[in-house]
């Protein structure tokens, strides 16, 4: 029998495997050591051959290191499905479904663990004492677990073996034969259709219902998976859980360590029907039977993978759920235009995705409006007066205030009053930065580095009527300090949250009272929860609107109607805005977020932008030469498929980035009439 096998280095020759010659019998999925060139090395068989390839020469597998495969058939055909629709190699897509290096981890069925041995006299050694403690709270623990929970090293420990204070001893997995049954059963079972559900309830009441459903399916012995669109969001999630049922759950994040990464993939690989809470990395779990998938906040953009693969978490749950029989939940208070479109009923036939709509709210009382073109602010832009007064009024009662800006920095834009649009960079199209450079204001394109002349008009109205607006967060920290002086002020954005937890930090100081003002960008949003937060101030709601991107209304929306959301049980909502009347603030206000919704997805419909039309994006680095003749190329060609085509250029201090941005219903067909050699593809960027 012939093999095609997936290896672990990466090699130009393999990156859709190579094939080997074997013994009858090896699953796909099974894991395995091949010889590459004078080495051997770790792979996975991903399909199986009665003949192999004229012309071509194959050698032997060494030996199987495993007895059942590390990966089932469904999560196979999710693969498979993810390096065609990603237009990515094998090689590629296979990793985000092992998870964890090297490989040969998951190849021995037997586990050396730790246990306590004689501790009548304890040692003086700090890890020594750390090891004992552990298993004195954890019971037999798995040998590499231990050492990476307590920072030990293997002399330590060896050093306790010997003087018989642990024992270590070797434990045999026993494949369950549930795993086989229920795996093979499921192939082709059909999965129920996908729920788009748009209700608003808490955290700990979603988390109830779900967890209700996981453990039925776990008496089935099918797993389960919940997850979230970043860390802190899971792990909030799984605290949830453990105060109400502890140990019936498990987290898995991009935080959690090789050696217990490793550990529980044992666990499910042995067929235990597990419940896993987690971010889009444990969506790849080698759980043998699945029968729920959870995503919620299911809008959000960290679905998306910045890195090869590139795939979305959402879509690529719908495949695994539908190779796997399993039921596909998507929640979120404000949907994706993606998930709407799915969820239509189209010439009266059902969408893909069942809809389950929340009932349209009453007007947000607790939300107000103010609008920034015709207020005054001294020297304190943008705190209009209505917003000093609560945010002064809530510290003299000692509550907390969270205030958003989605901008770092000093720096602001320029905004023309009478047009409302932001001046924008020639090449980036992004509104410039305002600077103070000798003392004179500059204009300054962050992302190409162009500075010009402040302009004494509006490009697009000749209007004189321009505004400096949108002051950094560090702007916005130092007018706090300076009008509230004695209040404890935190700043959180890209540049003070730099270590792991910071966030979860800032939050439990707000819940303490040990922060009266939280500020910052959009980690900020995590911290509205909290009881003692009653009020949230967006100071320009609007700075994302100017932005050349036809997704930067739906963004500036789903922030607006998160944060009303999150505080509509405690709290008030101030937003400040030049655009009272825009449809992404308006629709939220009336408490009737399907309406704007609704409206834009009717306009990008009509006017051929995703979700209508496929879109992709194709990424050169530091090769303008190359980026602009392939630009040249494909602008002619493009006529013909009716595929709109541009370019945008960036960089940053180690690349120059040129980014081809192509949509068009036959985009897919046309890009595989190029010659893009090392050419990155992104399906289904996020912007464009």
């Amino acid at each position: 029998m012939i093999y095609t096998v997936i290896i672990e280095e990466r090699s130009r020759f393999s990156r859709d495997g190579l094939m080997y010659d074997g013994v009858d019998g090896l699953a796909p999925g099974t894991l395995v050591e091949v010889p590459l060139q004078k080495r051997i090395v770790t792979g996975v068989v991903i399909a199986s051959h009665h003949e192999k390839p004229a012309g071509i020469s194959c050698k032997s597998i060494v030996r199987v290191l495993r007895q059942s495969p590390i990966l089932s058939h469904a999560h196979l055909q999710t693969m498979l499905w993810m390096s065609e629709y990603y237009c990515c190699s094998l090689r590629s897509c296979i990793q985000p479904f092992i998870g964890i290096t090297p490989w040969k981890r998951l190849a021995n069925d037997t586990e050396i663990f730790v246990k306590l041995g004689d501790v009548s006299k304890m040692p003086r050694g700090t890890k020594q004492r750390a090891i004992i403690a552990y298993l004195q709270g954890h019971g037999d623990t798995e040998e590499q677990l231990l050492l990476e929970a307590t920072h030990a090293s293997r002399s330590t420990l060896n050093s306790l073996i010997k003087e018989q204070k642990v024992q270590s001893t070797e434990k045999q997995k026993i494949e369950q034969i549930i795993y086989t049954k229920t795996d093979d059963s499921r192939r082709n079972a059909a999965s129920p259709q996908p729920l788009l559900s748009m209700t608003t309830r808490g955290i700990d009441e979603r988390m109830r219902a779900w967890m209700k459903q996981a453990i039925e399916h776990r008496e089935n012995h099918r797993s389960s998976l919940i997850l979230f669109p970043t860390v802190y969001d899971a792990e909030q999630a799984f605290d949830c859980v453990e105060k109400e049922s502890p140990e019936r759950a498990i987290l898995i994040t991009s935080d959690t360590s090789t050696a217990t990464k490793a550990h529980l993939m044992k666990r499910a690989l042995s067929g235990e029907a597990m419940i896993i809470i987690g971010t889009r990395q444990a969506l790849f779990f080698p759980v043998r039977s699945l029968g729920m998938i959870v995503l919620d906040h299911e809008h959000e953009w960290g679905w998306k993978s910045i890195e090869t693969p590139r795939y979305h978490a959402r879509l690529t749950a719908e495949v695994l759920a539908k190779t796997s029989g399993a039921e596909l939940i998507l929640h979120s208070a404000t949907p994706s235009l993606d998930s709407l479109k799915h969820a239509r009923v189209v010439d009266g036939s059902e969408g893909r995705y069942r809809w389950q709509p929340e009932e349209k709210k009453t007007l947000n009382t607790h939300c107000s409006v103010i609008d920034l073109a015709s207020a005054e602010f001294g020297q304190s832009y943008p705190f209009t007066k209505p917003l000093i007064d609560a945010i002064t009024t809530r510290i003299d009662q000692h509550e907390g205030v969270v205030l958003f800006l989605n901008r770092r920095g000093t720096g602001s834009s320029m905004l023309c009053l009478d047009c409302r649009q932001s001046i924008t960079g020639k090449q980036s199209i992004i509104p410039y930065s305002v600077v103070t450079r000798n003392s004179r204001e500059w204009l300054l394109d962050r992302e190409t580095g162009e500075m010009i002349e402040t302009p004494l008009s509006c490009p697009r109205c000749d209007s004189s009527a321009l505004k400096s607006v949108g002051a950094g967060t560090e702007r916005i920290e130092q007018l706090c300090r300076e009008r509230w002086p004695h209040a404890t002020i935190v700043r959180a954005d890209g540049e003070t949250l730099t270590k792991a937890g910071a966030m979860k930090g800032f939050v439990k100081n707000l819940e303490h009272g040990t922060i009266d003002i939280l500020l910052g960008t959009t980690p900020v949003l995590h911290a509205l929860k909290v009881p003692r937060v009653t009020l949230a101030g967006i100071l320009v709601a609007d700075v994302g609107l100017s932005v050349p991107d036809f997704r930067a209304g739906e963004r500036v929306f789903e922030l607006i109607a998160e944060t009303v959301e999150r505080m509509r049980p405690h709290g008030q909502v101030i937003i400040q805005t030049f655009r009272p009347d825009a449809p992404e603030i308006k629709s939220v206000v009336d408490g009737d977020p399907l309406q704007y919704l609704a409206q834009e997805l009717d306009l990008r419909l009509a006017m051929h932008y995703p979700p209508a039309v496929p879109m992709m994006d194709l990424i050169i680095r530091d090769d303008g030469a190359r980026a602009r003749s392939l630009y040249a190329m494909l602008q002619e060609q493009a006529k013909v498929y009716d595929i709109a085509a541009k370019m945008r250029e960036e960089h940053s201090d180690k690349h120059f980035t040129w980014t081809i941005n192509l949509r068009g219903k036959r985009v897919r067909e046309f890009i595989h009439k190029l010659p893009l050699g090392s050419t990155i593809i992104n399906v289904d960027p996020v912007e464009g």
